[in-house]
């Protein structure tokens, strides 16, 4: 019985002494119940389960960077569509400023046969009248020119020809042509247009409708 009891006193002090010394995890050892703790997060953030797989957490933390780093780049290209948008729309405010220059007169974008077809009292009408008459006036200087070359060579060949004072007339009823004609298309442009005439607007229009 003596040495019975001496092994139970044995026993006991070493499960004391077992108690007192702190736990000493072995490199590679996860204990059962913080691979069970951690295994729980691992199923939330990286899709572990329990044990080791618990532990790779860091990799969900890693796809987080991963989304980050892909929202970085969304922001960085959505950057460069907003600077995209910005370079159209002070390119549409330039040709906005030119519309508001021209302002109705803008009618003379449409085609020479939408132009005819118009209704002669609607601006379109009335630019394609312009149109019809600058032609005219065109038509009218190449004659005075031609006229005028011809009268110059008759002087110096003959001042005293007798068909110098016929083609003298017919050059001064020339011009008066030509400038009642520019009256008249000045007179229709100015209606059309809801803008002061400026020489600036006149030739804008005019390439507009193919005159220059």
């Amino acid at each position: 019985m003596n040495r019975t009891s001496r092994l139970l006193k044995a026993l006991r002090a070493s499960a004391v002494i077992a108690l007192a010394v702190p736990f000493v995890a072995l490199p590679g050892f996860v204990p059962a119940a913080y691979a069970s703790g951690h295994g729980g997060g691992g199923n939330g953030g990286g899709g572990g389960n329990g044990g080791d797989h618990g532990g790779g957490s860091d990799h969900a933390g890693g796809n987080g960077h991963a989304s980050d780093a892909g929202q970085n780049a969304s922001g960085t290209h959505g950057g460069g569509a907003g600077h995209a948008a910005g370079a159209e729309t002070s390119s549409d405010e330039g040709s906005g400023a030119d519309a508001s220059a021209l302002g109705s007169l803008n009618a003379a974008h449409a085609s020479p046969e939408a132009l005819r077809h118009a209704s002669p009292n609607s601006v379109p009408g009335k630019l394609n009248l312009y149109r019809e008459g600058v032609l005219k006036e065109q038509n009218l200087q190449t004659q005075i020119d031609t006229l005028s070359a011809a009268i110059a060579t008759m002087a110096a060949a003959n001042p005293k020809d007798p068909n110098l004072a016929t083609e003298q007339a017919a050059l001064l009823a020339l011009q008066a042509d030509l400038l009642q004609q520019q009256t008249t298309d000045t007179s229709i442009l100015q209606s059309a247009s809801n803008k002061p005439l400026t020489p600036d607007l006149v030739s804008a229009v005019q390439k507009l409708l193919g005159l220059e």
